[in-house]
């Protein structure tokens, strides 16, 4: 997650959402305060995992604008260079 909220930062045309674990809503919260997370939006809608078909977590995807997932789903964690190539694609594809 740190390398999201860094790369949210970069990106502020970007929204970088994490889908909160099946948990409750409180400990979700609790749990991004400990992580530092101030720019990535936390998903708490039970319904994300079946929208987008998150059997688990980690798992990361890029959506374009249209709704459409453009790269991804990537279930384990994906290291900051293929998050920021499939960010500049995404943009590339929007702009």
């Amino acid at each position: 997650m740190p390398v999201l909220e860094q790369l949210a930062a970069e990106y502020p045309e970007v929204t970088f959402v994490a889908v909160a674990g099946r948990s409750d809503l409180g400990s979700t919260r609790e749990e991004a305060e400990k992580l530092g997370l101030d720019r990535v939006r936390w998903g708490y809608d039970q319904s994300l995992w079946e929208t987008y078909q998150v059997f688990g977590q980690p798992t990361a995807f890029l959506i374009t604008a249209d709704d459409k997932i453009h790269a991804g789903p990537w279930f384990r964690v994906t290291d900051e260079a293929g998050i920021r190539a499939g960010v500049e694609e995404l943009l590339a594809l929007e702009g």
